[in-house]
């Protein structure tokens, strides 16, 4: 019963993922026309992020040459995967049906799915496989088989994310230290060497300085001081700072109702002498030390997520500036995976205590009646703080159908058959087509400013006439605004800002308005 409601519970949650109707484009994930996977290669020296062949092999094969619409491509190597692997690794680790909640329902791995960050997500999904293949101390240590396979994982968590893999020997690295398992390190060595090995195509180019543009803002501190975001209330509560509308930069007050996930964690140091009913059939170890493990994993998790800000702020600035690989995470909410872990242990082992500790106190064994509603309760409780997700949330858990404009206008730009380029002001939008013959620029990087007023006086300047006649752009777009992302004011879509820039637009002597094109504004720039 308890399992029925648990994988009710989060299939509910994702359950727009099985809509085969409308794209799950969102955030920072993207919507790709069969034209802009045909300019995909099998091998190229183009590729220069760790999850480029996944993603353009799978999107080639299947799109372009086995006719299978985007829409459901998405799906079936990405968001259908991810909640797979999600269930099944965190599965792995806990053996427990509130680990699995806990693991694939928090706010962390909400919001990094909803913001469309597929493969972080997705290295994430893999995290409690690659940590229970690591500390597993039944296998021999010799087992060339196991070593192998577990360096295959770890080597596919580092294709989609090698910072997400980086935070995962973090644990491992920690219970090796804590546990004094220095007959083990040949495992780690060699498994990582493999992980290495096998990712080595992209690892040259980042240490040959190939892709130095990849990671050129890793190293900012700046960047560290403003991306922390979560203080150490949130992040110790398993809160991300974001939750839950999911708007770059607007953080939210503490939520009271989330206290109770540390306490539940915690409250494991009161059973330490107990068996860890939990734990994965192959780990047999003391209740004592898992525990410990797992709870120093959470405090350790929350310090770094914190960031910069109090308490000893410093410390985690040092970190960044000295320790090696530390630079990756210019954006600390990634040691989030770290609280995940350990709660994903820690909760269903207090639970599950403190469940048999009420079945000693009944005197009579057939009467389990208040053992029972206190797991329904906890059960409840952990569907409860997430109630926006199960209540409905945006991102890519709301499918989109794409706009008829945007299909003519890609077929007008493609029937052209010329080179030439687009400038979309303010930015190009998600639907916007593009392609190596047709590049879409976007205004605020052109010009450098943010703001929709400073780029329409910049496009006042008499020297941006001729700027966009030297970059060969032919046609300047307003984009329509479908899913309320662009025109923007004070994080709220303001269609004013839409109609300020279509009607500025209009004033200028150097374009003139085309017409057929719906909501999307199209300016030609004239010869």
């Amino acid at each position: 019963m308890f399992a029925f409601v648990v994988i009710l519970a989060i299939l509910f949650i994702f359950l727009p993922w099985f809509s085969l109707s409308g794209t799950l484009s969102s955030g920072d994930w993207p919507y790709l026309f069969v034209e802009n996977i045909k300019e995909f290669a099998f091998f190229s020296e183009d590729w220069i992020l760790w999850l480029t062949p996944y993603y353009q092999t799978t999107s080639k094969i299947f799109v372009q040459y086995l006719n299978l619409p985007w829409e459901l491509v998405e799906r079936i190597f990405w968001f259908w995967p991810l909640l797979i692997l999600s269930i099944f690794s965190s599965y792995y680790l806990t053996r427990s049906i509130i680990g699995i909640l806990v693991y694939t329902t928090n706010t962390y791995i909400l919001m990094l799915v909803g913001g469309g960050q597929m493969g972080v997500a997705m290295g994430y999904a893999l995290a409690p496989l690659v940590l229970g293949r690591f500390i597993n101390p039944q296998s021999s240590i010799f087992n060339l088989q196991y070593i192998l396979i577990t360096g295959l994982i770890l080597a596919v968590q580092m294709m989609f994310d090698p910072r997400i893999a980086y935070v995962s020997l973090i644990a491992i690295v920690l219970y090796y230290a804590l546990f004094a398992r220095a007959k083990l390190i040949l495992r780690i060595l060699v498994s990582v060497g493999i992980a290495l090995v096998l990712n080595s195509w992209w690892i040259i180019k980042i240490m040959q300085g190939v892709t130095s543009q990849v990671g050129a803002n890793f190293e900012s501190v700046e960047g560290l001081v403003y991306f922390s975001f979560s203080d150490f209330s949130h992040a110790f509560s398993l809160l991300h700072p974001n939750w839950p509308e999911n708007i770059f930069g607007k953080t939210y007050f503490m939520k009271p109702e989330f206290i109770i996930l540390p306490i539940l964690a915690y409250s494991s140091l009161l059973f330490m002498n107990s068996k860890f009913k939990i734990q994965n059939s192959k780990l047999q170890f003391k209740s004592q030390k898992l525990v410990l493990f797992f709870a120093l994993l959470g405090i350790i998790g929350a310090f770094l997520v914190k960031g910069v800000n109090e308490p000893f702020g410093f410390i985690n600035l040092w970190m960044f500036e000295h320790i090696p690989g530390f630079t990756m995470f210019r954006d600390p909410t990634k040691f989030y995976l770290l609280v995940v872990l350990s709660y994903s242990a820690l909760i269903p082992f207090s639970v599950y205590s403190i469940y048999d500790w009420l079945k000693s106190k009944v005197q009579v064994k057939s009467q389990n009646f208040l053992p029972n509603l206190f797991l329904i309760f906890t059960i409840l409780y952990l569907i409860f703080f997430i109630r926006p997700a199960v209540l409905g949330q945006g991102g890519t858990f709301k499918p989109h159908a794409i706009p008829q404009e945007y299909i003519s206008l890609k077929n007008f730009i493609l029937g052209q058959k010329e080179p030439f380029n687009t400038l979309w002001v303010p930015k190009v939008q998600r639907y916007g087509f593009y392609s190596k013959s047709n590049e879409a620029l976007s205004a605020d990087q052109l010009f450098g400013v943010s703001s929709i007023s400073a780029i329409l006086r910049q496009l006042r300047e008499p020297r941006t006439e001729d700027l966009i006649k030297n970059l060969n752009i032919k046609y300047v777009i307003v984009p329509y605004d479908s899913q309320k992302e662009i025109f923007l004011k004070d994080r709220k879509y303001d269609p004013s800002l839409y109609y300020a820039t279509v009607s500025f637009l209009q004033k200028l002597e150097w374009i003139e308005r085309k017409s057929g094109f719906g909501d999307i504004i199209v300016f030609k720039v004239l010869e």
